[in-house]
């Protein structure tokens, strides 16, 4: 098992002394919904957020039920300020890894909507999640 934080930070493709301001932002991304997900699972578990791993199985290893998923998923969902499209994939998710995946790939294309290369906020309040 991998902890979370190794595979929380994607790879970069330039050299070390210079990061796109995409990359450093959809790696921003991908930390803060992995830090939500932990968040929320860690309260609604009972289980240490440092003890949690992305490649857990959120209804076997974590022993949530559907209901329980169902809340689960919804409020991490508000947290992060963005409302999957496609809710069937976020629904058929069995790790902690695959929510994570799916909300970055919701955020992404949140954010390939945008003009420009705002901040987080700016990629919530470009998909009416906040004023």
């Amino acid at each position: 098992m991998q902890p979370w934080g190794s595979a929380a930070i994607l790879t970069q493709t330039s050299s070390p002394n210079h990061m796109d301001p995409m990359s450093a932002q959809v790696k921003f991304q991908d930390e803060e919904a992995t830090r939500v997900v932990l968040e929320v699972l860690s309260e609604k578990t009972g289980f240490d957020a440092e003890m949690l791993e992305l490649d857990m199985s959120i209804s076997g290893e974590l022993g949530l039920d559907s209901f329980k998923r169902h809340e689960l998923l919804t409020e991490i969902q508000e947290r992060i300020g963005v409302e999957v499209q496609d809710v069937t994939v976020l629904a058929q998710t069995q790790t902690i890894g695959e929510v994570v995946g799916v909300l970055v790939k919701e955020v992404g294309g949140i954010q390939g909507a945008m003009a420009s290369h705002g901040s987080w906020n700016d990629v919530r309040r470009a998909a009416g999640h906040e004023s």
